[in-house]
């Protein structure tokens, strides 16, 4: 990426309240135990090294959002005792 890396990015985004939600995996060449400590301190949601199978990012994606939704799930069912309902529009369930 032309004038930023991915850990200052993910560093960006992960402070910015409005978009710290979103989950960010870094995808490197950088394979060394060092920056992978860097990915992962820095708020990444996980780090995979280049080459990579596209059906481990597919899994680790997955595994993500269901467990943010699982945990989303805990908290309005056992946390508030209200059952979720966000609605949530057509367009961002396909995205």
């Amino acid at each position: 990426m032309p004038g930023i890396n991915g850990i200052d990015l993910c560093k960006l985004v992960k402070t910015d309240r409005e978009l710290m939600h979103i989950p960010f995996i870094l995808l490197t060449g950088s394979s060394g135990e060092e920056a992978r400590l860097k990915g992962i301190e820095c708020g990444a949601d996980d780090y995979i090294n280049k080459p990579f199978e596209k059906e481990l990012l597919l899994a680790r994606v997955h595994s993500i959002l269901q467990n943010r939704n699982n945990l989303q799930q805990y908290f309005f069912n056992e946390i508030t005792h209200r059952p979720n309902t966000l609605k949530i529009s057509r367009d961002d369930k396909e995205f």
